[in-house]
């Protein structure tokens, strides 16, 4: 995979949720690639890493929660506080405590992926069970979404889903996604997605802190 856009400087803090609070940008990726028998990387979590860096170069708090180490349980129709699991406790502590979220949406098949949907699911609960008006984890949470897709139309599809998916959960998406179309072929003209994952992710710190970074 060629991958034109490379995070700079250390790994980004993982995320804990004692250390989350609400003036926290949470990233979230939801792309377990590479596989643990597998090489090459994942371009979600490259694309990810940059808006977060470049985010922490401005001084904002900023936390990563990754699915491949932060696994959830498959959605099974309970509430998250119904189930006795780990990482799912982790991830739903995470996301309540954050002040805004910037998610890498990973898309295949004309669609968001499985993972992402489920990320969605197990931390919301199934929408019929809930009380009317719905509050999730996600109401009123500030979020950037990239989408990140294997093919042109999947990003296009993933870059449609994606924000009705969120704000169906109460979520508030801060402008119209970053999406990219199979990055196996590179990034034609980095310079400009680099700009656009920069201006995306201080939108995103603009809605959180009210100022701009």
């Amino acid at each position: 995979m060629s991958i034109a856009v490379e995070p700079a400087g250390g790994p980004i803090r993982a995320a804990r949720p004692e250390d989350i609070g609400a003036t926290t940008v949470l990233g979230v990726s939801p792309s377990l690639k590479p596989a643990p028998t597998s090489g090459g990387r994942s371009a979600a979590f490259s694309l990810l890493s940059f808006a977060l860096k470049a985010l922490e170069g401005a001084r904002v708090d900023v936390a990563l929660l990754n699915l491949r180490d932060v696994p959830l349980p498959f959605f099974d129709g309970r509430l998250p506080t119904q189930r006795d699991d780990e990482g799912l406790q982790v991830a739903l502590r995470c996301v309540e405590r954050a002040g805004g979220l910037f998610i890498a949406v990973p898309a295949y098949w004309s669609g968001v992926s499985g993972v992402f949907k489920n990320f969605i699911d197990t931390l919301c609960g199934p929408a019929y069970d809930l009380p009317d008006p719905v509050t999730t984890v996600f109401t009123g949470k500030p979020v950037a979404l990239l989408v990140v897709g294997a093919d042109e139309a999947s990003a296009e599809a993933g870059a449609r889903e994606a924000p009705r998916i969120v704000e169906s959960a109460g979520a508030r998406v801060v402008s119209v996604p970053v999406s990219v179309a199979n990055p196996r072929r590179g990034f034609a003209d980095a310079p400009e997605l680099s700009r656009r994952l920069i201006l995306l992710g201080g939108e995103l710190a603009y809605a959180v802190h009210g100022e701009q970074p």
